[in-house]
């Protein structure tokens, strides 16, 4: 019984579903209530929804159980971030800092290393996670590990160091799922054509799945249609996506993609409403790079309609949550020189 709650509520989430998702999370609580698993899959749930509340008193009832489970520390430290709790972000960076030996744990070092813009230091701790998870045998987990990376580098502007990371990724595992993710992280970066070679392949071999026909297949053609100024046609290919746009699958990139084509097209009202949308989905991925990505792109899209002063505070927000960025990021410099043209 565990087993399919748990499939099905994990397809359900993918999707956005995230009621059914909840249902099924909780039967399987139900049936193993001294689990840590069950706890972790609904917090999730709960936090993609937005219900932080709920996934908070989750969290406390899951405490009392005294599980010796990393995953259980990662769900602490989102729901903290999300909640703007910073003695609880502090306690789980302290925990953190004392469970290196875990590669999970230095996963999520990893992303919050790449959300605050630190990409040299979430470079260092990747190569370190994806040494202990081959010592291990895990390359599957490896090669996620690097997508992270090599996603947050391509938002970024950092092309050739995606470049190099997607090279890794694909040295390390070949299933499909990475394969489409791996086209998913090229067409971002600017390598379209490599992109649709692998999407096309996948799509040929796999014509009944849901997740790759409806999801990765039109991102992947819209992320490259974008790179080639072709706004009209990627708001059309997104159209596709819509109905699972905020599941844990799609992972933001629909509504940041199709932001980011109003603002090719000039049309800053539209743009501003789809950016809005990524940032009050926080809960679907409280760490991705697209998130912070849709701040920048808000004062874009905020300075193009000419209001200066919401243009601002919402450029001050983004070089406030990238204080301790790398200096050198080509996004982080691009933004400084916008802002300092609005004083």
């Amino acid at each position: 019984m565990f087993a399919p709650h748990t499939f099905l509520g994990t397809i359900y989430a993918q999707l956005g579903w995230y009621k059914r998702s909840a249902t099924e999370f909780q039967l399987a609580l139900d049936i193993f209530p001294d689990a840590a698993m069950p706890y972790e899959n609904l917090e999730s749930t709960q936090q993609a929804e937005g219900q932080y509340d709920q996934a908070e008193a989750l969290m406390q009832r899951a405490q009392q159980k005294k599980f010796q489970d990393p995953l259980l520390h990662v769900s602490f430290y989102e729901l903290a971030l999300l909640r703007s709790d910073t003695a609880a972000l502090q306690r789980e960076r302290e925990w953190m800092a004392q469970n290196e030996d875990d590669p999970f744990v230095v996963g999520t070092q990893t992303r919050n290393d790449l959300f605050a813009g630190n990409l040299s230091r979430a470079h260092q701790r990747t190569q370190h996670a994806v040494n202990m998870m081959r010592e291990s045998n895990v390359n599957e987990a490896a090669a996620n590990m690097l997508l992270t990376e090599a996603t947050a580098e391509a938002l970024c502007g950092e092309t050739s160091q995606a470049r190099e990371t997607i090279a890794a990724v694909t040295r390390l595992a070949d299933s499909k799922t990475i394969k489409s993710n791996v086209a998913r992280v090229m067409a971002l970066n600017g390598q379209g054509r490599e992109a649709q070679q692998i999407m096309d392949r996948l799509v040929r071999e796999n014509p009944s799945d849901t997740l790759l026909n409806a999801i990765d297949a039109p991102l992947v053609l819209a992320a490259s249609q974008l790179r080639n100024h072709q706004a009209d046609q990627a708001l059309r290919t997104l159209d596709i996506v819509k109905p699972y746009e905020f599941g844990t699958y799609a992972n933001l990139l629909p509504s940041y993609l199709r932001a980011t084509a109003h603002l090719q097209l000039l049309r800053a009202t539209e743009a501003a409403t789809e950016f809005k949308a990524v940032l009050d989905h926080h809960g679907v991925a409280p760490m991705a790079t697209q998130w912070e990505m849709s701040q920048l792109g808000l004062a874009r899209s905020y300075a193009l309609q000419g209001d200066i002063a919401k243009a601002k505070t919402a450029y001050s927000d983004f070089l406030d949550l990238w204080k301790d960025a790398d200096p050198d990021i080509p996004a982080l410099k691009q933004a400084k020189s916008e802002y300092a043209k609005l004083q």
